[in-house]
């Protein structure tokens, strides 16, 4: 049997879509942040923000200046860290090894 999605009156999808949609602006921003290195490191690696940690990690790191997809995946093997990790379901260790890689790289280019 197939799951039934549960029905919402129009205000709660009205609320939804406004969610979702002040999400996609916050992920925006953050992707510009990133590029243009005005992203705080430490408040998103260990201050995450609710609506960014089902953020894939690739996805993150490859909005780094210099982090191509190639780069990233050789990056998250090297450290250990599964493509399909999500930011929020990082261990202690990963959080700390990547948030230090980055910074390093951050502050070599």
């Amino acid at each position: 049997m197939s799951p039934v999605a549960p029905t919402l009156t129009s205000a709660e999808r009205s609320a939804a879509l406004e969610r979702a949609n002040w999400v996609r602006r916050e992920r925006t921003q953050l992707w510009q942040d990133l590029a243009g290195r005005r992203a705080d490191l430490h408040a998103l690696f260990y201050e995450t923000p609710e609506w960014l940690r089902a953020v894939k990690v690739p996805v993150l790191v490859t909005h780094f200046p210099t982090m191509g997809p190639v780069r990233t995946q050789r990056l998250l093997a090297r450290l250990k860290i599964a493509q399909g990790k999500t930011l929020g379901g990082l261990s202690d260790r990963q959080r700390r090894e990547l948030y230090e890689t980055l910074k390093r790289r951050r502050g070599a280019c």
